[in-house]
């Protein structure tokens, strides 16, 4: 496993070999100088790389990146990126409502997680550290996966299985 720090916003296209350079080639200055923050680094992402993903909220104004959501791995399956931080079957599961721009009400389903602004996993360790682990196990459900990878492992002490 290998730690990213150039953030998971563009992980999914540094998986398939992109550089910035490329990425935004022929775009206007100021939408590149915008995004590039997101793109600090421009080496390929790798089968096994991992970026923190954090729950973004506003401090005064600014936002701040300070809950941890989860993970983006690229996946050791199929070299692709998987985002880890609400599960599909997480067993806390909560209904309600919001009013649309019409002001009827509309039924959603989230999970305590979400509401909490943590992640359905129990993340110990450190990803800088190699000692990132993951509890319970990692399913990429088939039919979720664009790529139908089906991928199912742990993460224990820094280690993809």
């Amino acid at each position: 496993m290998r730690f990213r720090t150039d953030g998971w916003h563009y992980a999914d296209l540094k998986a398939e070999g992109y550089t910035f350079e490329d990425y935004f080639a022929g775009r206007p200055l100021a939408e590149v100088e915008m995004e590039r923050q997101y793109w600090d680094v421009t080496f390929k992402a790798e089968r096994g790389d991992v970026w923190r993903i954090f729950w973004r909220h506003e401090v005064n104004g600014a936002h701040v990146d300070d809950w941890v959501a989860g993970y983006a791995i690229c996946c050791v399956a199929c070299g692709r990126i998987h985002a880890w931080t609400t599960a599909l079957n997480c067993g806390q599961k909560v209904k309600r409502t919001y009013h649309d721009v019409e002001g009827k009400p509309v039924e959603y389903e989230t999970c305590v997680h979400q509401e909490n602004h943590t992640s359905c996993w129990t993340w110990t360790g450190s990803a800088e550290a190699n000692t990132l682990t993951a509890s319970p196990s990692l399913l990429v459900v088939k039919d979720r996966c664009p790529w139908g990878c089906g991928w199912h492992g742990w993460i224990k002490d820094g280690e993809i299985n």
